[in-house]
């Protein structure tokens, strides 16, 4: 939808890992448009990014810089279209997402 601003919670590779799954997509013979500094799985979408407040924003942000989970394991097993998906491991992120509150 036009003017939408979505905002999710998400998490990215550290980015010596980030560039090992590019080497690996290059040598799959994956289109490269979607750099891999933009690498990323989405944990939780948060709706539209409008209609949260300046504080509310603030928080939330706070909030996930303040996170400091336990590390849990996650691997792209799957290739879908030229995208790579978990698949076996997508239960963790999910049981992560699970144990979020939002505020």
């Amino acid at each position: 939808m036009a003017g939408e601003q979505p905002l999710y919670f998400m998490i990215k590779p550290p980015e010596q890992q980030a560039r090992e799954i590019d080497l690996q997509r290059q040598r799959l013979g994956l289109d490269a448009r979607y750099g891999w500094k933009r690498f990323h799985t989405t944990v939780m979408p948060l709706g539209d990014g409008r209609d949260l407040s300046d504080a509310r924003l603030e928080l939330l942000d706070k909030t996930v810089r303040d996170l400091r989970p336990a590390p849990f394991w996650f691997e792209f097993d799957q290739l879908r279209g030229n995208a790579l998906v978990a698949g076996r491991s997508a239960r963790e992120v999910r049981s992560f997402s699970e144990g979020l509150q939002v505020c």
